[in-house]
């Protein structure tokens, strides 16, 4: 009866090792049977070269061979290519379907997901100990902090070789269906049990009790079980609370409520990236708890939420375009935002006062941020230019140097004010002191006039201030 999968014998000739001592001396030293090429599961790259370094110092010299570097190479793919097998829980064997071609394009496969899983786990380390953008309080941070949390659990490899991710997947029993890439099978299919997934459950419950504080509500769902060390445990107690139908309602009436409000009418008022982001991240959230829209009835509800004068023409445009070519709502967001460059735009430039007076004068390059000489223009930039690739490193440079303006013109006008008024009040004090003076002198002019010639005359000199003259004069 013929049997269903490939013999070690065949295995080893489609790698390219033909020759039949070498065949059973590789067999007979990491592969009897009947575990077969499931002995590769304890060996390592190092390993198998050193024994294949050996074969040809075997004694007596009759048992030598000699196995090239492409057959070492091609005997180490076979071996991670067993133990990506052993990952998933699979059958360490190849079906009689193979050929030559398929089996080592299989294995090299496995080869090359050995050399970027080490590069990964690399990087991973160092993500065991970070602090995520967003601290899980309530069931505001909820959604930004579930996203943050499995893609920190993709791009750490645990200790059973895969993504973290599969620890807190939605299937409990290892799905073993064929996906897309094999790193999304091994997310799904690596089974929770053994030695290794206990490692991999510390981790992320490790991860997971970082990120949350340890005064909130979200703190208070997970401490039953806090001292189980159970990643998989915490996010079951977190989704049982923040993803429950009175949640989802409230998701889903929020959602609701930001496509109904949200409108662009100018970059001024709201960024078109900011608009898109919202309405796109409103529309998900109704797809992902089952009240999804229709994009036709999306894209009739687009053309409404388009409210800019600038854009009247482009998305008239864009109407009758779509009547021909149906096209998805994201699409035509991003048709749109590749003419917000093009709308019209005030110049990038502050606002308040004491900021206008920091805006250098003079013409804008017509391209980067250094003018002819070779200086930096801390000017007025148009919008387009001032997000360029060739401004944007300069924006904290442009920005110092205009505060740096704006406190020497300050400190200057201060200056200028402080002296003009002590040039007026020592104006005003010798006024004063002229006024004094002649007040005095008249004083002394009218007692020198005898009463008898004031009445004579008629004259008031002497009495107009209340001298001595109407003093006498009175008596």
């Amino acid at each position: 009866m013929a049997t269903t999968t490939l013999s070690t014998i065949e295995i080893l000739t489609m790698l390219g090792i033909g020759q039949e001592n070498t065949q059973e001396g590789i067999r007979e030293d990491m592969m009897t049977e009947p575990e077969g090429i499931g002995h590769l599961i304890d060996e390592d790259a190092e390993g198998i070269q050193a024994a294949c370094s050996g074969y040809a110092k075997r004694t007596p010299a009759a048992r030598r061979f000699v196995v090239t570097r492409v057959q070492q190479k091609r005997l180490i793919s076979l071996m991670y290519w067993v133990k990506d097998k052993r990952r998933l829980d699979e059958p360490i064997e190849f079906a009689n379907t193979y050929n030559e071609g398929t089996l080592r394009a299989e294995i090299e496969a496995a080869h090359e997901r050995e050399t970027c899983r080490k590069e990964q786990k690399r990087k991973g380390e160092a993500m065991l100990t970070d602090d995520f953008q967003v601290k899980l309080e309530s069931a505001i941070q909820w959604e930004r902090w579930e996203i943050e949390l499995n893609s920190h659990l993709e791009m750490i490899i645990g200790a059973n070789g895969i993504a973290l991710s599969y620890v807190v997947r939605a299937n409990t029993q290892p799905d073993h269906s064929d996906q897309e890439t094999w790193e999304e099978k091994a997310r799904l299919a690596a089974p929770h049990s053994g030695n290794k997934y206990t490692m991999d459950k510390l981790a992320v419950h490790n991860i997971i009790t970082r990120n949350i504080s340890e005064t909130s509500h979200a703190y208070t769902y997970i401490k039953p079980s806090i001292r189980k060390n159970d990643g998989r445990t915490d996010m079951v107690a977190l989704k049982a609370r923040y993803q429950n139908p009175a949640m989802q309602d409230m998701y889903i009436n929020e959602a609701k409520k930001t496509i109904e409000t949200i409108a662009y009418k100018n970059e001024r008022a709201m960024k078109f990236e900011i608009f898109s982001g919202k309405l796109q991240n409103a529309v998900n959230v109704l797809e992902t708890y089952g009240r999804g829209m229709h994009n036709e009835d999306i894209v009739d509800m687009l053309w409404t939420k388009l409210q800019s004068a600038d854009l009247a023409m482009f998305v008239s445009s864009l109407k009758v375009d779509y009547r021909r070519n149906r096209q998805d709502y994201t699409e035509i967001l991003q048709e749109i935002a590749t003419q917000i460059p093009n709308t019209k735009t005030t110049p990038f430039s502050p606002t308040g006062v004491a900021e206008i007076n920091r805006i250098e004068r003079g013409d804008c390059p017509a391209s980067g941020a250094h003018k002819p000489d070779g200086t930096l223009y801390t000017g007025s930039y148009p919008y387009h230019q001032w997000n360029s690739k060739e401004v944007s490193p300069h924006h904290e440079a442009i920005r110092s140097a205009r505060k740096g303006n704006s406190r020497n013109k300050e400190k200057h006008e201060s200056t200028d004010k402080l002296s003009a008024m002590k040039r007026k009040a020592a104006e005003l004090r010798v006024i004063v002191s002229e006024l004094e003076s002649t007040k005095r002198r008249l004083i002394m002019e009218v007692a020198t006039v005898p009463a008898e010639e004031a009445k004579k005359t008629g004259s008031r000199a002497g009495t107009a201030f209340g001298g001595r003259a109407e003093k006498a004069a009175g008596s």
